[in-house]
């Protein structure tokens, strides 16, 4: 059986961002052995609607937590423009 690692991650989770130095690690150091296979999720992927004030301000919290947690750099627009679930995605890949 060959081995692989599947990881199953979601654009706009902060933690899944946070994660992608450790997942480079993975992948660098057991590749050769067991190829990464990515699977993706989504907190928002049927939603349509803007994120209100309230709820953009809750979200920023969460990122600016994890990048000061893991150094992980993100981009603050995916946090503070009219985001929507169909353009988060586009600004929260991993670097």
């Amino acid at each position: 059986m060959e081995r692989q690692i599947i990881y199953i991650g979601d654009p706009m989770c902060s933690w899944c961002w946070g994660s992608a130095p450790a997942l480079k690690h993975l992948r660098d150091e057991f590749g050769a052995v067991a190829p990464m296979s990515l699977m993706l999720g989504g907190m928002r992927a049927f939603g349509t609607e803007p994120m209100d004030d309230a709820r953009r301000t809750a979200v920023r919290k969460h990122w600016d937590y994890v990048n000061r947690a893991t150094g992980q750099p993100f981009d603050p627009a995916s946090s503070t423009g009219k985001v929507s679930s169909s353009t988060a995605s586009r600004h929260a890949a991993p670097r």
